[in-house]
C-alpha cells in the first residue's frame, strides 16, 4: 500500500479509529478537532506526538498484490525506552519494537518489521504505543527484499 502518513489515521471517532488518553489535540495541527496529538514535522507535513502508553491509531489499507512486505515506521525520540507494536487485522506482527534514541523528537530514523505476509485486499493496520516517548511521522510498506 505504500506510505501512510501517521496523521491520516481512519476517519471515525475515539475508540474506533484511534484511542488517545486526553480529549484535546496537544499539537493543534491538521485535525484539530480529533483527540490525537498532531504537530508540524521538521521533514514537512505533520507527525503524531505526545504518544502515551496504550494509545493507538488505526489505518485501513488496500494491498494490491499478496506477498511479503517490510513495514517501516519513521520515528523520533530523545528517550531510550519507547516501544510500539503493529497489528494487522487484530494480530500482532513483529513483537514490541524498541524505538532508538535519536537525540530529539524531530530527529527521525526507521524501525522495520521485515517479511510480513499480507493477502491482497483491504487490511486494518493498528499502531499501538507500548511505552511512551516517541513521535511518528509515517508508516511505509515495501515489498520484502526491495531495498
Amino acid at each position: 500500500p505504500g506510505r501512510i502518513e501517521a496523521e491520516d489515521f481512519d476517519e471515525s471517532q475515539k475508540g474506533e479509529a484511534y484511542f488517545d488518553t486526553d480529549a484535546s489535540n496537544n499539537g493543534g495541527a491538521y485535525r484539530p478537532d480529533s483527540g490525537v496529538d498532531i504537530q508540524p514535522c521538521v521533514d514537512g507535513g505533520f507527525n503524531l506526538g505526545w504518544m502515551i502508553d496504550g494509545e493507538w491509531t488505526r489505518y485501513t489499507v488496500k494491498v494490491a498484490a499478496a506477498g511479503k512486505y517490510d513495514v517501516r515506521c519513521r520515528v523520533g525520540s530523545p528517550r531510550d525506552t519507547a516501544r510500539i507494536h503493529l497489528e494487522i487485522d487484530g494480530k500482532p506482527i513483529g513483537g514490541s519494537l524498541a524505538i532508538p534514541n535519536t537525540g530529539d523528537w524531530q530527529n527521525y530514523t526507521d524501525v522495520v518489521v521485515r517479511g510480513v505476509p499480507l493477502p491482497a485486499g483491504e487490511q486494518v493496520l493498528r499502531l499501538v504505543v507500548d511505552r511512551e516517548g516517541l513521535n511518528l511521522d509515517y508508516i511505509e510498506f515495501t515489498p520484502s527484499g526491495g531495498e
